[in-house]
């Protein structure tokens, strides 16, 4: 098994390079779909508990704790993952850091994907209401710059509500 002292980064990135040993170097091409990929790994690893969610711009390969997401659809039009890194970056700027899920940007075979913790439990509406509503000001006119923000997007990381996809902005 996983050596637990590694952090949940250092096992994504493991993962990342276990997928593209399925199909080798033509992996990741377009023609060939995360969905497929990940399928196939999965046949080969049937302990492995992973799923995959497509969205619009970016598909999610979700595991019990680390998250890799992928620009594979309209980064441009609805919000890529480079995107995320930029509103991240200006999260520590603003101070807000600690209400975002933090991304990390690994680069393998000329590829980019994002590594983030994995949100435990979705909140439900009540508890993303509630949520926002005890933010002070300043952190409620913060995430009102994220345009894409409902409860599926909110999850809990160490006990704490935070944003986990906020990638659909004003500022970009």
């Amino acid at each position: 098994g996983d050596n637990p002292m590694r952090t949940y980064e250092e096992r994504a990135m493991d993962f990342i390079k276990e997928l593209y040993e399925v199909k080798g170097k033509n992996t990741f091409e377009k023609s060939y779909g995360v969905r497929h990929i990940v399928a196939e790994y999965l046949s080969l690893h049937p302990r492995r508990r992973v799923k995959v969610e497509e969205g619009a711009a970016r598909t999610a390969i979700i595991t019990s704790d680390y998250v890799i997401k992928i620009d594979t659809g309209y980064p441009d039009t609805y919000g890529g993952c480079e995107q995320e890194m930029e509103f991240y970056d200006y999260a520590c700027n603003s101070g807000m850091e600690y209400l975002l899920a933090k991304p990390t940007r690994f680069k393998y075979k000329r590829m980019n994907f994002y590594i983030y913790p994995r949100a435990s439990v979705y909140a439900s509406m009540k508890h993303s209401r509630r949520w926002y509503d005890e933010l002070t000001h300043n952190e409620q006119s913060f995430v009102d710059e994220i345009c894409d923000l409902h409860e599926g997007n909110i999850g809990f990381l160490h006990g704490k509500l935070c944003i986990i996809d906020y990638a659909m902005n004003h500022l970009w």
